[in-house]
């Protein structure tokens, strides 16, 4: 129903009545005055009963219709009364419903606004990580076993042109190297362990000393044939506490909470900022020693597998480690 339209036709009704009802109230009156005058000024007198006869036809008739005039506008105004009070609710109703659809979208905005704050809070604790690994890593330190393997070699080859008495002299020392220079040598420490120390028999106490047990060495052991787990050992023994604990401790942290947050491009961020032999390294470390136990969920993130196979201990190993 269009309330306006049916308010308007109301309203001119009510004026239409309203001036009947004047209309024939005074024409009820005239009758009353001219009786008045006649009787009063020109001395004209009517038998009661013409008198009575008189107003009573032409007064009380008009009047009538005058108070059914009346009468008529007190219906039509009730009408506009109720037509009045279902504008107002039908104000009240879009009030209530714009106000719904208000809270919706302040709903939808708070709960864009927590989204927002819960993945800044969520990026921003991913960078506090990276920074403390960063830090971590700037203190790593490795011994320098490439150039002292080769000093090493050139003293041994110059030891004739050298009196016995300078031997001491003239002998090599080992060095400390840092960052990704120590990455290098750890890389240098897994190839020359596996070939020089790593041993087919059990040490004694080994398990007791390390906490993990001894993988005796293969007799036709080469970084070719080698497997994942060979692969593991090997990294398990050249990476001391001394110089990686604190950095293997802080990386699957990152890691971690990383997948755990989907956070592929900050991992991205972490594989940008390593060195190359950092990230051969790491390399090995997350496929070859495998420390998460969902390795399916880690591997989907393609950590560190912009490593070229031709820097790897073996060509091999890339497919190996990432069982392609």
């Amino acid at each position: 129903m269009d309330l306006d339209k049916r308010k308007t036709e109301l309203n001119s009704q009510i004026r239409l009545f309203r001036r009947l009802g004047v209309f024939f109230g005074i024409l009820a009156i005239v009758p009353l005055v001219w009786a008045v005058i006649q009787v009063f000024q020109a001395h004209s007198f009517f038998k009661e009963n013409e008198l009575g006869d008189f107003i009573g036809g032409t007064s009380g008739t008009f009047a009538s219709f005058a108070g059914l005039a009346f009468v008529y506008i007190g219906f039509l105004g009730q009408q506009l009364q109720i037509l009045m009070q279902q504008e107002e609710l039908e104000m009240n109703r879009q009030e209530l419903k714009d106000t719904r659809e208000e809270i919706k979208g302040q709903k939808e905005q708070l709960e864009l606004q927590n989204k927002f704050n819960s993945e800044t809070q969520t990026k921003n604790t991913f960078f506090k990580l990276l920074d403390s690994l960063i830090l971590t890593r700037a203190q790593l330190t490795y011994l320098n076993l490439i150039d002292y393997d080769r000093e090493l070699a050139r003293f041994k080859e110059d030891t004739k042109n050298f009196p016995s008495t300078e031997l001491s002299k003239h002998q090599p020392k080992t060095k400390i190297v840092k960052e990704d220079a120590a990455f290098e040598n750890i890389l240098y420490k897994m190839k020359e362990w596996s070939r020089s120390q790593w041993k087919s028999n059990i040490p004694a106490g080994f398990f007791e000393m390390n906490n993990y047990p001894y993988l005796p060495k293969r007799p036709d052991f080469t970084f070719e044939n080698t497997s994942i787990e060979e692969i593991s050992f090997i990294i398990r023994a050249v990476s001391d506490e001394k110089s990686l604990g604190a950095y293997l401790r802080i990386l699957p942290i990152i890691i971690h909470f990383s997948v755990k947050s989907n956070l592929s491009d900050e991992l991205k961020v972490l594989d940008a900022l390593m060195g190359k032999y950092e990230r051969i390294y790491c390399f090995y470390w997350l496929y070859g020693f495998r420390p998460f136990e969902k390795m399916d969920e880690v591997q989907n993130f393609e950590l560190f597998q912009s490593v070229s196979p031709k820097h790897l201990l073996s060509m091999n190993h890339k497919n190996l480690l990432l069982g392609k």
